[in-house]
């Protein structure tokens, strides 16, 4: 087996997300993000910023395709990795 090469700052297409509640200060919201990586690279990290004041304990949900998954996430500030 051959890794692919790793790619360093991919460009991220069709990145969108969504919230399950959008009422200023609304508590138990969960948030759904999605992308596209533009490089067939193995990718090692996802760095994103999300507004202040994004709280609580993040977790990872349904990935696609499956043969990735098995990743984590943690939220430190405004950074999601």
């Amino acid at each position: 087996m051959v890794a692919a090469p790793r790619a360093s700052a991919a460009t991220l297409t069709s990145a969108v997300w969504s919230t399950s509640k959008t009422a200023d200060g609304a508590t138990g919201a969960s948030y759904t993000y999605s992308f596209t990586a533009a490089t067939s690279a193995a990718l090692d990290e996802i760095t994103m910023t999300v507004p202040t004041g994004t709280a609580g304990t993040p977790s990872v949900g349904a990935v696609s395709p499956a043969s990735i998954a098995g990743g984590s996430v943690m939220l430190a500030g405004t950074t999601l990795t």
